[in-house]
């Protein structure tokens, strides 16, 4: 995703970057409100 908005040697040194100090993430986020959910079946 990074090559969409780098290019050259700012995409190599932000991977060389991210891969030494960033770590991988996973997020799960549930849904606390149905917005338009037809719910009159």
């Amino acid at each position: 995703m990074a090559s969409r908005y780098l290019a050259g040697p700012a995409l190599e040194a932000y991977l060389q970057f991210a891969s030494t100090t960033l770590s991988e993430h996973c997020y799960r986020f549930t849904p606390t409100k149905w917005r338009f959910a037809d719910l009159t079946m």
